[in-house]
């Protein structure tokens, strides 16, 4: 049976804490640091 693939979590590039995605977008809790792109693309 196949497994789902497992992702390394993404950095943030300010503070490199790990970011949590939020309505599509990356974003970092500690430093408010949004990525302006889409994660689903």
């Amino acid at each position: 049976m196949l497994e789902p693939p497992h992702h390394a979590a993404r950095r943030c590039p300010d503070c490199a804490a790990t970011l949590s995605n939020v309505q599509g977008l990356a974003a970092c809790s500690d430093c408010d640091w949004v990525d302006d792109r889409r994660a689903d693309r």
